[in-house]
């Protein structure tokens, strides 16, 4: 059984409550229309990621034990590859830069998430 309630100010925040949920429903439908175009553009970059891999493969690049290649690139219309050496990477200190740089994105990072609101505010 549904029962009427006759209140100005609950009709009020009802019909804003609607309002509301619209926009939330118009964001949520973008959004997953964008997804869905990020997934594809992200299939076209594996696809060119793999074609990629097969060139590098056929130029023959000798690479040491522990040498990596991170990235393939382009710089001044020149295809260009950097290599890092992953014992090297692995066994170099940390400097006190990176260590703050590290601190300053966790602090960012909490206070994004700290800054809203509780309920009932």
């Amino acid at each position: 059984m549904i029962k009427e309630i006759k209140n100005d100010k609950l009709k009020q925040i009802l019909t804003k409550r609607g309002e509301v949920f619209e926009k939330i429903h118009k964001i949520n439908e973008k959004l997953m229309e964008l997804d869905k175009e990020r997934k594809k553009e992200a299939y076209k970059m594996d696809k060119l990621k793999d074609k990629t891999a097969t060139i590098m493969d056929k130029e023959g690049i000798k690479l040491e034990e522990f040498e990596v290649i991170t990235r393939i690139f382009l710089e001044d219309d020149e295809c260009k590859y950097e290599v890092i050496n992953q014992l090297e990477e692995y066994s170099r200190p940390i400097t006190q830069e990176e260590i703050e740089e590290y601190k300053t994105k966790l602090r960012e990072k909490d206070e994004g998430t700290s800054n809203k609101k509780p309920k009932g505010d």
